[in-house]
C-alpha cells in the first residue's frame, strides 16, 4: 500500500487566486476561502493569478496549504459529484 501522507507529499487542490475580486477561492463552486484556511507559515504568498493552492503534508498527522506556481508538477485530488 502506498502512503500519501508521508512528509513532503503534496497534492493540488482546486484553490486559486481571483484577481478580479482580490480573493483566494475554489474553482469548483467559486466559494471564497474562509478564515479557517490552514495556511502554512508565510502563505498565502503574494497574490498572483499564476499561483495555485496545494496541500503539503509535514508528517502523517499534519498538513497545511501552500501557494506555488501552476507550472509545478504535483499529485492531484479528483472531485466526484
Amino acid at each position: 500500500t502506498k502512503r500519501f501522507h508521508l512528509p513532503g507529499t503534496t497534492f493540488w487542490t482546486s484553490g486559486m487566486y481571483d484577481p478580479s475580486r482580490n480573493v483566494w477561492r475554489w474553482t469548483k463552486n467559486d466559494a471564497i476561502f474562509g478564515s479557517f484556511a490552514p495556511w502554512g507559515t508565510g502563505f498565502p504568498s503574494s497574490p498572483n493569478q499564476l499561483l495555485r493552492v496545494l496541500i503539503y503534508y509535514t508528517n502523517r498527522f499534519d498538513a497545511h496549504w501552500q501557494t506555488v506556481p501552476s507550472t509545478q508538477l504535483h499529485r492531484y485530488i479528483c472531485e466526484v459529484n
